[in-house]
């Protein structure tokens, strides 16, 4: 029996191995970056960007004529303060409150208020 030997390929995996070698310490370089890169991407998610402010006395008032028995989950950011208010939106003008979007959260640390500001409904197509 007669055996056939083709030469070896420059793309067989041996060969290729030999010819291009792997550079460990670029192997190691290459890891500790997305390491790093990682960390600073869970660092950067877990960061909370404090809320915009709101003049308390322009809108006294206001918070005061709104009084409402509903009771509303624990609010910790903005996004829970919207959440919370297009809730409370929901059961009062129902369906309408869709037509308030875009909302925007304010909050007053002195006297641990939240302000949700939308834009008003159009009305006959005005705004």
């Amino acid at each position: 029996m007669i055996e056939s030997r083709m030469p070896p390929s420059e793309y067989d995996s041996f060969h290729f191995v030999e010819k291009y070698p792997v550079n460990r310490g670029m192997t190691i370089l290459s890891r500790v970056m997305v390491l790093i890169v990682l960390t600073l991407v869970l660092l950067a998610a877990a960061v909370r960007i404090p809320p915009d402010t709101f003049d308390y006395s322009r809108y006294e008032d206001r918070i005061a004529e709104f009084q409402t028995d509903i009771v509303v989950d624990p609010i910790d950011s903005s996004q829970d303060a919207i959440r919370a208010a297009v809730k409370l939106w929901h059961q009062i003008f129902g369906d309408e409150a869709d037509q308030f979007r875009p909302y925007k959260a304010y909050y007053n640390e002195e006297h641990d208020v939240w302000l949700v500001r939308s834009k008003p409904p159009e009305v006959n197509g005005n705004v």
